[in-house]
């Protein structure tokens, strides 16, 4: 191994650090003293734009030996700055020996898994620390987070793929050891980071031949890519157009890119440049939402807005945010460099998280502004507007899945409407809810309970759901509460033997929603699995079923299946159909539903039926009789 890739610094290599630091100092100098003439690409800041050409500098003249002897470890860095943030340090080593660092309490309920930028070649900065702890604080306020910071090892000392196997150790040993759910993950990273992160999306959806087939299951919550590094190669325009507003220099790209690889060749795993659309097909059962970050000053934004453009193609719920002005990972420079403002790329990634996080109330913490991507805030007063022009004035508030366990906004719609007009479904843990909290729960109006399996993938055994339910049931049985289920039409069939010991009001959502293998498929309501199931139900037991969201079941408003599926419900039992308009709608916000809420009304005229019954009396009765 040459002196320039080696680690270990030679006198030499200390004695031209001299020299080095002074063409980085002129580089400043003569920046600030031509900034007010020159014509080429600036940064955003002044001061900023004079480190930016002090750090190019550096990077394009230090060789890796220099570059490391000059910086710390992640581990003392971490170290520093929990001295500093005065916070106890907490740190685990893995088996393998792999050390990870911690910002925030082990037992938070939802948890960041942070991959560094830095070429593979650096270790984690105080910018990044920093950064990631006033993350992890605010995204706290609402739901408790943590932050898992993995010190993977650096180049030339590990080159591909050492670190996407730690990165895939760090995963599974989250999942098994500390024995937190993939759904409650984030999986994040800047530039290095961020390639790294990809990298480990791709081997959950195709097993990296030099690695074991992870461990770890399910679908991860969320991806945040900050300033991916997408391509190795430098010649992308960006690199010329921006090459005086960012700070990394094509030599410094080049350098890293042969330490990282060694020997090996590119691959989609390490280069994913490499890889198209129908590679990452499929990317959703791995990872529900992604967030791409770029800043259209930086010198990679070209390759990070053609890979955005892939990953759309293969995954409908991703994000691409290009930020006007910004250069590469911009807010965490901004950080490093002591800006105390919250930058916009900062406010960007706490609205989308929040979203994630099951923790936005649209009312109570507004979004960000100019933060398109973030849902609109779907408040009460829209969602009176929207049922007045139904002519609805009495509803029942149905707490959505992005909240999980956390009420606040339910109970301040339910507020909102007041108990003349009101009624709510919430969501619990009942071994953590007191009788006491849901008495308070009861009196404010609250009548049913939400038990979602079906839109976040849940899949119980008839055992487990048996035992969830019948738990629940015992819950709110005193209250003469409702189980509002959205379950599956596939799982129907399990209910049949117990759904009326439960004694309490059960509530299938959807028309029981069938999977969708089965719309693909069946023609007629007697063709989908489960249906049978819960027309006897409906017919025996104390059991609603929602006509509600026929759109999520088909696009097409006239699709005769769901038609059959309405009509059926119907006909078999009127006194037990509920009309839910499913507002605000999320997913199909770019429907209009309001003709798809009129075929159900048309249905029930068909069959003969009181749309005042469906519409108004069954509500009473299913939810405390009004």
């Amino acid at each position: 191994m040459s002196a320039q890739s080696s680690s270990v610094p030679s006198l030499l290599d200390k004695l031209l650090v001299v020299p080095l630091l002074a063409r980085v100092l002129g580089a400043a100098v003569f920046r600030r003293l031509t900034l007010p003439i020159t014509s080429t690409a600036k940064a955003n800041k002044t001061f900023k734009d004079i480190v930016f050409a002090a750090l190019r500098a550096n990077l394009a003249n230090i060789n890796i030996a220099q570059e490391q002897w000059l910086n710390a470890s992640t581990e003392s860095g971490y170290l520093d700055f929990a001295k500093k943030a005065n916070v106890q340090p907490d740190t685990d080593v893995l088996p393998s020996g792999l050390k990870v660092h911690w910002l925030g309490p082990k037992a938070a309920s939802k948890t960041i898994l942070y991959f560094h930028g830095g070429g593979y070649a650096l270790a984690c900065t105080a910018g990044h620390f920093q950064w990631l702890f006033e993350l992890q604080k605010e995204l706290s306020k609402t739901t408790p987070v943590s932050v898992v910071v993995v010190a993977y090892t650096l180049t030339p000392k590990g080159q591909y793929p050492e670190q996407l196997r730690q990165a895939a150790e760090s995963l599974e040993w989250l999942t098994g050891t500390v024995g937190k759910k993939t759904e409650d993950i984030i999986v994040a990273g800047d530039s290095a980071g961020a390639n790294l992160t990809i990298g480990l999306l791709s081997h959950l959806l195709h097993p990296h031949p030099e690695l074991r087939k992870s461990t770890a299951g399910g679908s991860l919550a969320a991806a945040v890519l900050i300033s991916p590094w997408i391509k190795f190669s430098t010649t992308d325009d960006s690199f010329r157009r921006n090459a005086t507003s960012d700070m990394i220099p094509p030599a410094a790209a080049d350098r890293w890119k042969k330490l990282f690889l060694g020997e090996k060749p590119s691959d989609k795993y390490s280069e994913p440049s490499l890889a198209d659309s129908a590679w990452y097909s499929g990317l959703d059962k791995v990872v529900n939402d992604i967030l791409i970050w770029g800043g259209d000053k930086e010198v990679l934004i070209d390759s990070i807005k053609a890979f955005g453009t892939t990953i759309e193609k293969a995954h409908t719920k991703t994000t691409v945010v290009i930020e006007p002005g910004a250069a590469h990972e911009d807010f965490i420079l901004d950080t490093l460099l002591g800006y105390k403002e919250k930058a916009e790329g900062t406010r960007v990634i706490e609205s989308w998280l929040a979203t994630r996080l099951h923790v936005v109330d649209p009312v109570t913490f507004p979004l960000a502004p100019g933060a398109q991507y973030v849902p609109e805030a779907h408040t009460m007063e829209q969602a009176t507007t929207f049922l007045n022009q139904l002519g609805i004035e009495k509803a029942v508030v149905v707490q959505p899945s992005i909240y999980g366990n956390d009420n606040s906004a339910t109970l301040s719609g339910l507020h909102d409407l007041g108990t003349t007009n009101g009624r709510a479904v919430v969501q619990f843990d009942p071994a953590v809810t007191s009788k006491e909290q849901l008495q308070a729960w009861h009196e404010a109006g609250v009548r049913g309970v939400r038990l979602n399996f079906k839109s976040v993938g849940a899949d119980p055994s008839g055992a487990e759901l048996e035992e969830r339910l019948r738990t629940y049931a015992d819950a709110v049985r005193p209250f003469g509460w409702a189980l509002d289920l959205y379950l599956g039409l596939e799982k129907v069939p399990l209910l049949e033997t117990y759904i009326n010991e439960l004694c309490v009001k059960v509530i299938l959502a959807h028309y029981g929603h069938p999977s969708n293998e089965t719309l693909s498929t069946a023609v007629s309501a007697d063709q989908v699995p489960g249906f049978d199931a819960l027309v006897r139900v409906l017919q025996a037991g104390n059991v609603w079923v929602k006509l509600s969201g026929n759109y999520r079941l088909s696009r097409d408003m006239n699709n005769t299946l769901v038609e059959s599926l309405g009509r059926t419900v119907i006909r078999t039992r009127p006194d037990r159909c509920l009309f839910a308009t499913d507002w605000p709608h999320t997913r199909f916000e770019d429907l209009d539903v309001a003709p798809f809420l009129e075929r159900v009304l048309e249905w029930i005229e068909a069959e003969g039926a009181s749309v005042t019954q469906v519409l108004v009396d069954n509500a009473q009765t299913a939810f405390d009789g009004r």
